[in-house]
């Protein structure tokens, strides 16, 4: 029948399902535990000795708030927000995987739960091995939901949305570079050097003690660290992709904006005033000797350098969305990708230029 909607494709149950994925994911990490947590978060499959940690909380917010783009504004038309989808895939799934199989072969102290539990006794190691738990369900985990999106996005756009085939620069005459376009070009490569700032300054960005500020020399890593630095330096990739043309990306830039931005701000915040053990440097120091609390806060540094730096992210997104795509984009807006329409004077100059050839076309009067 002429204008009944026609079925689902497999991308589009898929992303739904997904999106429930991620906003099940608070429950889902702190709940099961073992094989999830690189802290002690409790005995798993219980919560009432519950221990959150201030990275896993802001790595589990920028999933939970993924989890509703995808079944609200990508599960319609996948094909309208490839630049969305591509970073699902290559960043969020990917590049997770690879940071966080890094980390069981590196060694890092055993951060999870070991000792009695429901599953028998988990041991510490496991064939030489501290966060083995981690090859069982985290890192398999983020592996596959990037091979299946991978595939859906073949099967049903036929194309793998590699991060630099996703943007299509403006065909023909350039027009000048708008502020947006300006901004993504330096906000972009900003982000994906950001691992020399959060390991080079330190005092103010890391939440654990990575050693003295402004020396590498004693630099010491955090896996919950280098996954969140991971999501942050590939968007900043897609960012400076978006460049060419922002229009044709508005719902990654909307969760830059809400998610990366605001939502991690806020997590940052409140894990401020939650008065989580002091875990960054504290003592003596190139600014002078630090004090582990200020005014009876613990990781007061932070709201100096890390929670200004996420506020600005989502401050400076939406003051050049709001100027030159003339919009807050908001989660619930139409954020479809569309291409920048052509300038009046470009439109006047293309006729004109038709009418000297005598191809132009008789307008209607």
């Amino acid at each position: 029948m002429e204008g009944e909607q026609s079925s689902q494709t497999s991308q589009q149950i898929w992303l739904k399902v997904n999106g429930v994925v991620f906003i099940c994911l608070p429950f889902l990490a702190y709940y099961v535990k073992v094989g999830l947590t690189w802290h002690d978060a409790g005995a798993p499959l219980t919560i009432s000795d519950l221990k959150f940690h201030p990275y896993y909380n802001m790595i589990i917010m920028l999933y939970f708030v993924m989890g509703p783009y995808l079944i609200f504004q990508v599960s319609p038309d996948p094909s309208k927000h490839k630049v969305l989808l591509s970073y699902l895939i290559y960043g969020m799934c990917f590049a997770h995987g690879i940071i966080a199989t890094l980390a069981v072969f590196a060694h890092f102290e055993p951060m999870g739960y070991y000792g009695p539990s429901v599953f028998g006794d988990i041991p510490e190691t496991w064939h030489g091995l501290n966060n083995w738990d981690k090859l069982l369900l985290a890192c398999p985990t983020w592996f596959t939901l990037g091979f299946i999106n991978l595939f859906f996005a073949k099967k049903d756009l036929d194309s793998f949305l590699l991060p630099w085939q996703v943007v299509t620069a403006t065909a023909g005459e350039t027009p000048p570079l708008s502020s947006q376009q300006i901004w993504l070009k330096i906000f972009g490569p900003v982000l994906m050097g950001i691992v020399c700032v959060a390991y080079g300054m330190k005092f103010g960005v890391t939440w654990h003690d990575a050693g003295a500020p402004f020396t590498i020399s004693d630099i010491k890593f955090h896996p919950y660290y280098n996954m969140i630095i991971i999501l942050y330096t590939v968007v900043g990739f897609y960012a400076l992709q978006l460049s060419a043309d922002p229009s044709q990306g508005k719902s990654l830039l909307s969760f830059i904006i809400y998610g990366m931005g605001f939502g991690h701000a806020l997590i940052a915040t409140i894990a401020v005033f939650a008065h989580f053990e002091p875990m960054g440097y504290f003592g003596p120091s190139v600014f002078g000797d630090i004090p582990e609390t200020w005014l009876g806060l613990n990781n007061w540094d932070k709201l100096l350098t890390a929670i200004p730096t996420w506020s600005t992210i989502g401050f400076g997104n939406l003051f050049f969305a709001k100027k030159d795509l003339g919009s807050y984009l908001l989660p619930w807006d139409e954020l479809q990708a569309q291409s920048y329409k052509q300038l009046p004077k470009d439109a006047i100059k293309s006729e004109a230029q038709r009418e000297s050839t005598g191809d132009a076309t008789p307008r209607a009067s």
